[in-house]
Formats: structure tokens, sequence, C-alpha cells
């Protein structure tokens, strides 16, 4: 079917192509021209208008006037799954929410395994469709728990979920594109903020980025550098006064400019630790899910501890801070049945979950969280719990 591309970039659906379109239907258009093709999700307006994307116009170099070789594939709606994981696959189809946070239905349609989400608007049409794989692997439980404990979570200037993630060290930063990557989400849309101490050299910066690029493998270059104080005042509490900390390393910012991809894991976060917390026992692949999302708690929010009891024998443990008690009690819930040993300790801000390792989930710490490898000195409070642990107490093994 040839169509003619009109002046605000739209083309009219042909007639006999109407019969099986209605308005507000998702569909897969394909363009072709001269011996190029081009295929985007698009979305019948109530004019029964396709707007063609910038995307598409930029492939294909079009413009208004030009006619243009089209094909239309709808696609259908599909129902929320009711099983988060299916043959150790976390299955999204059961994680997205019904409504946006402005309250709007939220609709999914299917291409084979991708899924096509879309926020049903009052105004009668879509924002851009968010396009993701319908299934990832448990990685993701370990990346919402990561972001769970070091996430900044609020609204964005349009009034939707926004999502940020800032981190110096490498290894967690990988790890969360990574797994976005997984999802489907394409790196034109990460966007990556440095943020660089106050006096700190040029060369380091640029050396600094060079091995960020190295490592993540990121192709977008749509990063910015902001200069931050190099002085961050805290208040200590044991001394009960006020202190000047230097920030000496550079940080880098993730974000996903995408309201839809953000609430999407945002409900995930609320319906993983809720799966998690309503179950009375945990099988094998739902010990697996719990062990990642842990694990990705501890990478963020977890600092390592080490005690004396009063036979004078060293204890090692691991200490979460979070200022919301409930998410704090609902990850005592997940430990303790994991035969973590935990105490819970409100009486101070903000409060903490100590969580007690013997020598066999041991294992959990060490082999699961590969901060301790960049930082040194957790890594050696880990060495020498290992060398002076007297009491090798019988216990799960979680690798």
């Amino acid at each position: 079917m040839k169509v003619e591309i009109k002046r605000n970039f739209t083309f009219t659906i042909p007639k006999e192509a109407r019969k099986k379109l209605k308005p507000k239907d998702i569909v897969i258009v394909s363009i072709k021209k001269k011996s190029i093709e081009y295929s985007f999700v698009g979305f019948v307006r109530n004019d029964n208008r396709i707007y063609v994307r910038s995307s598409t116009r930029k492939t294909l170099n079009i413009s208004k006037g030009n006619i243009v070789d089209i094909k239309i594939k709808k696609l259908e709606e599909i129902l929320r799954s009711k099983i988060i994981i299916k043959e150790n696959k976390i299955d999204l189809l059961s994680l997205i929410p019904k409504r946006s946070r402005k309250g709007f239905p939220i609709r999914i349609f299917h291409d084979s395994d991708r899924l096509i989400i879309y926020e049903d608007v009052k105004r009668g049409h879509s924002a851009n469709p968010l396009i993701i794989n319908r299934f990832v692997s448990l990685d993701f439980c370990k990346f919402l728990g990561l972001l769970q404990a070091e996430g900044e979570k609020g609204l964005n200037k349009m009034g939707g979920n926004a999502l940020t993630f800032t981190n110096i060290l490498f290894s967690l930063l990988k790890l969360v594109i990574d797994v976005i990557r997984e999802i489907g989400i394409e790196d034109q849309l990460i966007v990556v903020r440095v943020l660089v101490p106050k006096g700190t050299h040029k060369k380091k910066v640029k050396k600094t980025i060079d091995k960020f690029y190295i490592i993540t493998n990121l192709s977008t270059k749509k990063i910015r550098i902001n200069s931050i104080d190099k002085f961050k005042t805290t208040f200590d509490k044991n001394e009960q006064k006020f202190k000047n900390i230097v920030i000496r390393n550079i940080a880098f910012t993730i974000k996903i400019e995408r309201t839809l991809f953000n609430e999407l894991v945002l409900n995930s976060i609320f319906l993983i630790r809720k799966f998690l917390v309503k179950k009375k026992s945990f099988n094998k692949t739902e010990k697996l899910i719990a062990c990642n999302f842990l694990s990705g708690i501890v990478m963020g929010d977890g600092t390592i501890g080490i005690g004396v009891d009063k036979r004078n024998s060293r204890k090692f443990f691991i200490e979460i801070k979070d200022a919301d008690i409930h998410n704090l009690r609902e990850c005592q819930e997940i430990f303790n049945k994991l035969t973590f040993k935990t105490k819970l300790k409100i009486d101070e801000y903000p409060p903490r979950l100590l969580v007690r390792v013997n020598w066999n989930n041991l294992f959990f710490v060490a082999l699961k969280n590969e901060m301790f490898l960049e930082n040194l000195n957790q890594w050696n409070k880990l060495l020498t719990t290992i060398r002076n642990m007297k009491q090798f107490k019988q216990g799960a093994i979680y690798l």
C-alpha cells in the first residue's frame, strides 16, 4: 500500500486496511523507501492516522510529501501472567503494573516474546510505547535488590516515576547496565551522569570515564559531567556534632528516561518482595530468587561487621540500614526463611538489620557479592573473619 507523508509526519490509513483496525490499536508498521525498509511500533489515532516517529524518519530520510510503501500488522493485547517464574526465568508479564502513577491504564501487546507496553491516556494517543523482552534471567532479582538499596526514587518533571542509580563501583554499574540491556532497553535510552568532585585532575576524569566505557561496553555517548562539592557535611551521632567528609571518588549515575520503565521496576521490587514474604518456605528456584534479591540489597546497603561474644570468639555479621522499617522487616523475614539469624534494631536512626553469618552461609556473602573484591576494607574484614571463625555451625549452603 502506498501512502503520503503529511506535514505533521502522519499518514492516513488506507481504506482497505481500516476494516481490521480501530482507534487505539497498536500496530507494527513497515515502511519501504526505495530499497530500504524499516519497522516501528505505531498507534492508531482517532482520526485513522499513524504518526511516523523521528527514528524512522531519520533512518529512511523521510520528509513531508514523500510517497512510501507500507505494511501494517495489528498486534493482539495480552493479559498479565499470574506466574512470576517460568523455567528459571522471570516473566515480566506478571510484574507490569495495571495503572501508571497518573492513574491511566497500562495496556500490553505482544509480538512473539516481545512485550509492547503503553499508557492509555485520555487525549486519544499514547506516549512512546516501551518495548521489552518478556523473559529475563534471575540477575533481574539482584538488580531489583540493588535498586531498592541504592536507587533514588522520586518524581520527574512530568509527574512520572523517576529512578536513578549512583555508585562508584564498576562491577555494580556493569550489573545494572547488563540487566537493563537484557530487559530490552537500547543503549541510546541510557543516560549517564558523571559526578566529579571539584579540583579533580582532568586526566583522572578522562581515565575513569574511559575505564567505565571499556567495562560496561556502553555504545551511547549520552553522558553529562557534573562538578560537585569536595566536602559533604554529615552529623556524627556518637560525637554529637557535624563533620565534613572529603569526597575523593568519581561516581556515575545511571538513568533511564522512560516513565513506563521506571513504573515497571518499582512495581517489580514491590511484587518480588511480596512474593518472597508470603511464601512459608522456598523451593529450589524460589530460594535462588531470594538469594539474588537479598544479594542485591547486601551489595547496596550492606556493610560487614565483626564483633566479639562473651567467649571472646569473633562473630561475623552483615549490617543493613534503611529508613523504611517496613522494608527492613520484610528483608528480615526473607533472611529468616534462609536459616540466617537476624536482629532488627529500630531504636536508632536509621534503623538497621543485623544478619548473623556462620561458616556455611558465609558463601552467600563471599561468592554472591563482587563488591567485596573492589572494596579492600570490606574484603579484609571478610578474610579476617574466615581466619578467626571458631564455630562451624551446620546449615544450608547458598551458592
